[in-house]
């Protein structure tokens, strides 16, 4: 019985909205911080030094993690650009970082976007990449499970009527 009443006030102070308000406070102080971060390697390097992107791509995790999606996509595109400029428009140094921006769209449910940023990197992969490696295949892999996880969502989001009971939008799966 103490084991019940005591499961049942872990439950409590989990589901409370104090723990959950200390939770975001600590994301919250982490974002703060990954910001002033960012800031300084901007005042000593400059706003467009490849040194920004590994930072760029770790405020765009904790955007993601706060659900702050879009602000997330502009942090991964300023890290694209910073890449395209030092290494040219098709490096392959942008790859984890298309696949970041990727899984962004997905975690926020933007199928459309999602969709049409796997098309690019496929595009990418097939047109512009020189170098056929398992990291190709494992990616290539890696995205096609997304998509499928884009089908779901879009044909759940489709049954729900959140495309106007119409068949379209949503991204399918195929």
């Amino acid at each position: 019985m103490s084991r019940l009443i005591a499961f049942i006030f872990l439950l409590n102070l989990i589901s409370s909205s104090g723990f959950a308000q200390r939770l975001s406070n600590l994301e919250n102080e982490e974002f703060k911080e990954a910001v002033s971060d960012l800031r300084e390697l901007e005042k000593s390097f400059g706003y467009n030094d490849y040194s920004l992107v590994e930072p760029l791509s770790e405020l765009a995790n904790l955007q993601t993690t706060m659900g702050s999606y879009v602000e997330a996509n502009r942090s991964i595109d300023r890290a694209i650009q910073l890449i395209r400029r030092t290494g040219g428009l098709y490096t392959r140094d942008q790859l984890p970082y298309l696949r970041q921006k990727i899984e962004n769209l997905a975690t926020s449910g933007d199928w459309g976007n999602t969709r049409d940023q796997m098309e690019h990197i496929n595009w990418f992969y097939l047109s512009k990449s020189n170098v056929t490696d398992a990291s190709l295949v494992n990616d290539l892999l890696h995205l096609s499970g997304m998509d499928l996880g884009g089908g779901y969502g879009g044909v759940w989001l489709w049954q729900r009527g959140a495309f106007g009971g119409g068949g379209g939008g949503g991204g399918g799966g195929g």
